[in-house]
């Protein structure tokens, strides 16, 4: 499937430039954003019934890069159902793995953890049902999507062409919500910038959900194009696309998206640089990158923006949210055990801003030490993927991607479906695999038919001969 795009040049063009159509169809008409995201929830149910694993993940790999265009063109579906969307798909890829799945302790710990507040919630709550699930799924469909998506990838061996294949799966509609911004800039008449983050050149959305989304499209793009074993002409042109994506997240004003691809790729570039077959790819082209923001990109920024540009991102003041960490740690010390539930700190903060944008202090202040517990175990995920014994290239991946998710969750918590997809990327059992994994077939049933390639090993015959490769 996605596997097959990625390695067919003329299907990858095609599919990539579809994006930027589908940009062009949003904007002249909303509604094709919806019938978009039916089209996609309709290939959910198909998925789950039919397809292979492998499938599943290339799936919510394109929903978790989507879900930011939905909401930008305020398609008709339910605001957090890019998170739900990407649990059911990868707990149905559990399912299909039937008995042969694994459980990760560390990830249903976090998780867990998160549900003794509810009561909290549910005894002060005063409205009806339908008001009690708002905040409920507000703040933990994301964490819900992160124990899925860990818990899926943790079963995975994926091949340095799978992991491609995922990555482009992201990029491609991320595509789009670069073309709605850079649209939406060139339409506007009367552009001001200052010290704040603009909508108007965040293509009428939130730019700080809209930056973070495409500087995660940078990340993966430059990760390709540091692939030592990609044709000339791919790099290349995914080094164009981290421009592409760099320029129109810097437009946004919205750091964010900016800081959290330094927070990934500078300590996965120097890994990189360690592996004797990276080092001279990264090498060229953070040297190309830096040369051309320095004296082209950046110029260019200022004098679009009558010397803004500079001034912004020179200012490393964290606005409101170190307010916010403040009032989430002295709700804490008052509500130590349960705290005041998902959602319950909202109403409790004090200052001109109160919605949480640090998921790390918003655990501490609406789950107490149950959220205490949850922080420690995903930490402790992050410590232990880092720390097993890899090869360099695929340690830098994961750093990569951990690094980006919990960089992401300073400063927009979970509010987007990549953060949690991201992470449990970082978490999959084997990244850039040299074996190709055999299915296993239930007696008289294939419990893997559906398009795909394979994805899994027979565990209990040969988990352990894998391991020694």
């Amino acid at each position: 499937m996605m596997s097959r795009v990625e390695r067919n040049p003329t299907a990858l063009i095609a599919f990539l430039c579809a994006h930027v159509l589908l940009a062009i169809l949003v904007r002249v008409q909303p509604a094709i954003a919806t019938g978009h995201a039916i089209l996609i929830f309709m290939l959910v149910v198909w998925g789950v019934l039919r397809w292979r694993p492998l499938g599943l993940a290339f799936l919510a790999a394109y929903i978790a890069g989507t879900d930011v265009m939905w909401r930008m063109m305020h398609a008709q579906v339910p605001w957090e159902s890019s998170k739900y969307l990407v649990a059911v798909l990868c707990l149905g890829g559990i399912l299909r793995m039937g008995r042969r799945a694994r459980w990760h302790l560390l990830a249903l710990v976090y998780f867990v953890a998160l549900l003794p507040s509810i009561a909290v919630v549910a005894r002060d709550f005063q409205g009806g049902l339908s008001e009690l699930a708002q905040p409920l799924s507000f703040n933990l469909s994301g964490p819900l999507a992160l124990f899925a998506s860990v818990w899926f990838f943790s079963q995975l061996r994926l091949t340095r062409p799978e992991v491609r294949a995922l990555m482009v799966s992201v990029i491609a509609p991320i595509i789009t919500i670069a073309t709605i911004a850079l649209i939406a800039t060139r339409e506007a008449r009367q552009l001001t910038f200052t010290d704040e983050s603009s909508a108007a050149t965040s293509g009428g959305f939130g730019p700080n959900q809209v930056s973070l989304v495409l500087g995660l499209g940078a990340l993966l793009a430059l990760l390709l194009a540091v692939d030592p074993q990609l044709k000339p002409w791919r790099r290349w042109s995914a080094f164009g696309i981290v421009l592409f994506f760099g320029v129109q997240s810097a437009l946004t004003f919205s750091r964010g998206g900016v800081y959290s691809f330094a927070s990934a790729f500078i300590p996965a570039g120097f890994l990189f640089w360690w592996d004797r077959s990276s080092r001279r790819w990264v090498t060229v082209l953070t040297a190309v990158l830096v040369t051309v923001a320095i004296m082209v990109v950046i110029p260019r920024l200022d004098e679009f923006t009558g010397g803004e540009f500079s001034t912004r991102f020179a200012d490393t003041n964290p606005g409101h949210r170190s307010e916010i960490v403040r009032e989430d740690l002295r709700l804490w010390g008052e509500h130590p055990i349960l705290g005041l539930g998902p959602g319950g700190a909202r109403l409790q903060r004090r200052g001109p801003s109160t919605i949480a944008h640090t998921e790390y202090s918003r655990l501490l202040s609406e789950h107490g030490v149950f959220g205490l517990i949850a922080l420690v175990a995903l930490l402790t995920i992050c410590v232990k993927q880092l720390t097993r014994r890899q090869p360099t290239q695929e340690r830098a991946l994961r750093i990569a991607f951990l690094f980006w998710s919990m960089a992401s969750m300073f400063h927009v918590g979970m509010r987007i479906a990549a953060v949690s997809l991201v992470f449990g990327w970082g978490c999959a059992r084997a990244l850039l695999s040299r074996d190709r994994i055999t299915p296993v077939s239930d007696p008289g049933r294939d419990v893997f038919r559906g398009t795909g390639a394979p994805l899994y090993e027979d565990w209990a015959a040969s988990a352990s001969e894998a391991e020694r490769r």
